[in-house]
């Protein structure tokens, strides 16, 4: 990764378009991404299900 990288970039844009859309508020902003997650709930790893694919390929020979 470099420090100009395009996609890294793009990431970073779009945390600071969603903390700003927050009001650099941090409550604000931890219920956005709770809302958020759970509209997406199929889309987001938690430390469990992230536990479990870990130990799957660790099993994997």
């Amino acid at each position: 990764m470099t420090p100009d990288d395009p996609v890294v970039e793009r990431v970073r844009a779009a945390r600071r378009r969603i903390v700003e859309r927050c009001g650099f508020d941090r409550q604000r902003l931890y219920e956005w991404i709770k809302k958020f997650e759970a509209q997406h709930q199929d889309r987001v790893v938690g430390f469990d299900r992230a536990n479990r694919i870990e130990k799957t390929r660790k099993q994997q020979p």
